[in-house]
């Protein structure tokens, strides 16, 4: 009874808001229950399966034929989705305040990346910019570019090489990941390390933490967040003492190494230490403060880039002829130089188009939720052609379904 009392007037009200709007119904994506719970179990068996960008797309074309937006009940909240680019450009270009991250967010993700730019909203998000900032000028991303050469070397020594001078068969996604931990550690701290020999320098201290079992803690955390995203609100619902524990993993990794760091561990000479945290602002000096800022920026530094190497590869490996013309590219461009510097990396405009290409086929970030902090209107998706004005009542969330938009054959082709 409760339920239902929570879930009939919210759709009601909404429905004489929207004609008041001069809104159209969005069509409806079908549910196998009024409430939508097993739609919630489904989205998190794709999360599992690692077929979370396949579901959203299934999900959008159960609601009908050239469907990009549509809706759901999810308990007693409606949950929008959309492909359509009118509606996206909409959303992130509306007014300060309009659409927001949504505490839930939040509350549910600051435990791998902490109170900083990922989960922060309005005065505290800019405040955490500004301090981040410094760490990507020009000056220090060419001294991140070399520190990723010496790193690259590093990965490359590892490989194991038979008689007839092959490598044998490797995880290139795990190479990547563990490649562009040590780079983000390096645009941080000015210093970085191999992630397996990343203590070793600090064997004399007993509290030095295990790298490798840092890594499958953020790994482990990190699905374990993606898991409780489509819950909304209700996250806290799922809740583990081995989470908590990968969460403290991850909180003692980043200590450690800002303590050492600031201890003066570092081994780079200070000509070389641009823009480091070294030369923070005062506030940064606060242990916990200075976590918020490297912990978003750690995780998605080696999450995000890590996982773009990985995907180029796998197209490049798919599609030799494309590999070729890309060696081409670069040997034209870069082989005649015996240093590359950070602001001629856009010469090189075929790598620029694999890069892009890489983002648009398997999208980082596959999808974004925002919540509507008012009432919303946004310009397309109503009505039986799909191009009348629809209606997001306040506290409704909307999926902005990346890697949907990359696919879709009436933007892009077949291929």
């Amino acid at each position: 009874i409760i339920l239902l009392v929570k879930y009939l007037p919210p759709s009601l009200s909404g429905m004489q808001k929207s004609a008041r709007f001069g809104c159209e119904a969005v069509p409806n994506i079908p549910l196998r229950d009024k409430l939508g719970i097993q739609k919630l179990r489904d989205h998190v068996q794709a999360r599992k399966e690692h077929r979370f960008p396949s579901f959203l797309i299934e999900t959008l074309d159960s609601a009908g034929k050239n469907v990009h937006t549509a809706s759901h009940r999810a308990v007693n909240t409606e949950m929008f989705y959309t492909r359509d680019m009118e509606n996206i450009k909409a959303i992130l270009n509306a007014p300060q305040g309009d659409f927001v991250l949504g505490s839930s967010r939040g509350l549910n993700f600051a435990p791998v990346l902490g109170d900083g730019l990922f989960t922060a909203e309005g005065q505290e998000w800019q405040h955490y910019r500004t301090c981040a900032r410094p760490l990507f000028t020009q000056a220090r991303q060419q001294s991140n570019l070399k520190a990723i050469e010496r790193l690259l070397y590093k990965m490359w020594a590892s490989l194991s090489v038979d008689d007839k001078g092959w490598t044998e068969e490797v995880d290139l996604q795990t190479l990547f990941l563990d490649l562009m931990l040590d780079a983000t550690i390096d645009l941080l701290l000015g210093d970085s390390q191999h992630p397996v020999e990343s203590t070793s320098q600090h064997a004399d201290r007993p509290d030095k933490p295990n790298a490798t079992t840092f890594v499958a803690s953020l790994d482990a955390a990190s699905t374990y967040v993606g898991n409780r995203t489509v819950l909304g609100k209700f996250f806290w619902v799922q809740q583990s003492g081995a989470f908590l524990d990968h969460c403290k993993v991850i909180r003692s990794y980043i200590d450690f190494h800002l303590s050492t760091f600031q201890g003066g561990a570092s081994s780079q000479s200070p000509s070389e230490k641009v823009a480091s945290i070294e030369q923070a602002p005062s506030q940064w000096q606060d242990p916990k403060e200075l976590r918020n800022l490297v912990q978003p920026i750690l995780s998605t530094g080696r999450n995000g880039t890590g996982a773009l190497l990985a995907v180029i590869f796998f197209y490049l490996l798919k599609n030799p002829s494309i590999h070729d013309m890309l060696r081409h590219a670069v040997i034209s461009t870069f082989g005649h130089k015996g240093v590359i510097e950070f602001s001629e990396l856009d010469s090189c405009e075929y790598l620029n188009f694999c890069t892009l290409e890489g983002l648009r086929l398997g999208s980082i970030v596959p999808a974004i939720i925002r919540s509507a902090k008012r009432d919303i209107k946004l310009p397309r998706g109503g009505g039986c052609d799909r191009q009348s004005p629809i209606f997001l009542p306040k506290g409704s969330s909307i999926m902005i379904c990346i890697q949907a938009v990359h696919l879709r054959t009436d933007l892009w082709g077949d291929d």
